[in-house]
């Protein structure tokens, strides 16, 4: 199982992607999200990398360019 991590998950891409996620949940769980806005999505949102505790495999990323550098320097550190 991967599990996934969505940089803007409370935009429309973010929602589109949580909406399709059980259609594949055999092989892929969204176990949290960074975004600076709130939304009510039903796993931990974080404001930023720095904050985030959940274990994930992979970013999948629909935010702005300066937050898809944190994502990246995020994944660099972490090996992922």
């Amino acid at each position: 199982m991967v599990k996934v991590l969505i940089n803007g998950i409370c935009g429309q891409m973010g929602h589109a992607l949580l909406r399709l996620a059980p259609q594949y949940s055999d092989s892929v769980s969204i176990v949290c999200g960074v975004d600076p806005a709130s939304s009510d999505v039903k796993v931990p949102v974080y404001s930023s990398f720095d904050e985030v505790a959940a274990e994930f495999d992979v970013v999948i990323d629909f935010s702005v360019p300066s937050a898809s550098m944190q994502a990246l320097d995020c994944c660099l550190r972490l090996g992922k």
